[in-house]
């Protein structure tokens, strides 16, 4: 059986993450706020936790994307500002 647990319950500083967040802002915030894990939360009001992203996970991950990218030749596309134009 499913249990729902509220995010506060798992991490009380406000610091969580949703799905559709980047690896780069999970990073970011894990860093920042000197965590060693943020809850995935399900929005629009952040009542339920999809699970646990720990900082081990994210930075095995963010290092297989460097060597993807190493590799293969693979790199995101540089960010414009907005208005800006194509070079």
């Amino acid at each position: 059986m499913l249990d729902f647990v509220k995010s506060s319950a798992v991490c009380p500083r406000k610091a969580t993450v949703h799905p559709e967040d980047s690896l780069e802002q999970a990073l970011h915030l894990l860093e920042h706020k000197n965590f060693s894990f943020l809850p995935v939360v399900l929005p629009p009001r952040d009542k339920v936790v999809l699970g646990i992203l720990k900082i081990e996970d994210a930075l095995t991950a963010y290092n297989q994307q460097l060597l993807k990218e190493k590799m293969f030749g693979l790199s995101k596309p540089e960010s414009k500002a907005p208005g800006s134009k194509p070079a």
